[in-house]
């Protein structure tokens, strides 16, 4: 069995901008100031478990996160860089406001918003493909292990249904998951 902690990074300047930053770190950048507080608040909760190895997505973003906990440790645990946990890829809409991108969906009529492909983009059900082959990793590498990941809002859904065994055509009826909140799984 392997226990897997996951956490949604702190709140980043594209989370306070309402920015649909997706992959760039152009568009999002770091942790907001709340995202700094949230990740100082973390590091209580971090500490009641232990963790064999953490995982984050490249984004500057997810590494900020679990950096105040990681100071407290001389030897901090295992830290892997995973673009298998990334945040969906909007592709052309990258720094688009939340609000552009669904006018832009608007436009074209877009109904299943779950199969749809942003121009050079991924679709949910992509997220939802990495979803299954990370879970599938994990089973390969960390058999009787606890993992701490540290990623992002729609990956986390994409994966609650998955481990859920939901639809992923439900994707956007799961809740999003909310900055810096750790949820508990255990993976057999």
């Amino acid at each position: 069995m392997i226990k897997l902690y996951v956490i949604r990074h702190a709140q980043g300047l594209c989370n306070e901008n309402k920015l649909a930053a997706s992959i760039s770190e152009k568009h999002c950048g770091g942790l907001s100031k709340l995202g700094e507080k949230q990740a100082e608040e973390l590091v209580p909760k971090l500490l009641k478990n232990k963790y064999d190895v953490i995982i984050i997505s490249p984004m500057i973003r997810t590494y900020q996160t679990i950096i105040p906990y990681l100071k407290t440790f001389e030897t901090p645990p295992k830290i892997i860089i995973s673009s298998l946990v990334l945040e969906r890829d909007l592709g052309q809409l990258k720094g688009k406001t939340l609000a552009e991108t669904k006018k832009y969906r608007e436009k074209l009529n877009v109904e299943d918003k779950v199969s749809w492909l942003p121009p050079k983009g991924e679709s949910i059900l992509d997220v939802y493909e990495r979803a299954k082959k990370f879970i599938n990793y994990l089973k390969k590498e960390f058999k009787g292990k606890s993992v701490l990941l540290c990623s992002h809002s729609v990956f986390l859904r994409a994966l609650d249904v998955f481990l859920d065994e939901g639809n992923v055509k439900d994707f956007y009826t799961y809740k999003e998951p909310q900055h810096g909140v750790i949820r508990k799984y255990k993976i057999k």
